[in-house]
């Protein structure tokens, strides 16, 4: 959770491509270390073995697939992942496109669920004025955040699940109570981030950078 709050304390009023590019990168290194974590790749030469220029591991779309045949990623959450790997890797290459609302970009982003709008439903006013108050780029921007921290969550919560033997969407109750640490910890980050927002008069989260 650490290196998440880290991660979005950088993002503080970046331009979209590095947006992009860092929050899906975060992205890829979770799953780099998940890798390390419960296939035991520690060491300089099991590293190289598994994530060198020849290995099994070595590029986003190996990890993302083998880590889907694991079951630590959903079939849902893995068409996510090719598709922020696809915006992440056209803003690294191309160096027209400057906005989430070009093209393919767009088309990319539009596919991605839009978590965002969850903030319409908030009983808290700030939150909702927040939201409508925000330009299409600012929407986009928080989707491909929200989007990078759900696989991240669905990632911990469902390796962990399997490592102790049970089913990965297992889960005690439903909704935001049925889920794991990780996953509520996630959760309040993007509430903290919109709040953070209504004590600066900005448009959505100062903590994020949601605003361009």
């Amino acid at each position: 959770m650490r290196d998440a709050e880290d991660v979005r304390d950088f993002l503080i009023d970046r331009d979209t491509r590095t947006f992009c590019i860092i929050s899906v990168s975060f992205v890829e290194d979770i799953l780099k270390r998940t890798f390390e974590h419960y296939w035991n790749i520690q060491g300089k030469e099991k590293r190289d073995e598994f994530f060198g220029s020849n290995g099994p591991l070595n590029t986003f779309s190996q990890r993302s697939l083998v880590a889907a045949g694991c079951g630590w990623i959903s079939k849902e959450s893995a068409a996510e992942t090719a598709l922020l790997r696809k915006i992440r890797n056209e803003f690294a290459h191309n160096h027209r496109i400057h906005s989430l609302d070009q093209e393919p970009v767009r088309s990319w982003i539009s596919a991605i669920p839009a978590r965002e709008e969850a903030w319409n439903q908030s009983q808290m006013s700030n939150y909702v004025h927040a939201l409508s108050a925000a330009s299409q780029e600012t929407r986009y921007r928080m989707r491909l955040y929200c989007a990078s921290m759900y696989v991240v969550g669905s990632t911990l919560a469902r390796s962990k699940l399997i490592k102790e033997e049970l089913p990965p969407e297992f889960r005690d109750e439903k909704g935001y109570d049925g889920l794991t640490d990780i996953e509520q910890a996630l959760h309040r980050s993007y509430d903290k981030t919109l709040l953070s927002n209504d004590r600066h008069n900005a448009v959505i989260s100062e903590g994020i950078g949601w605003r361009q």
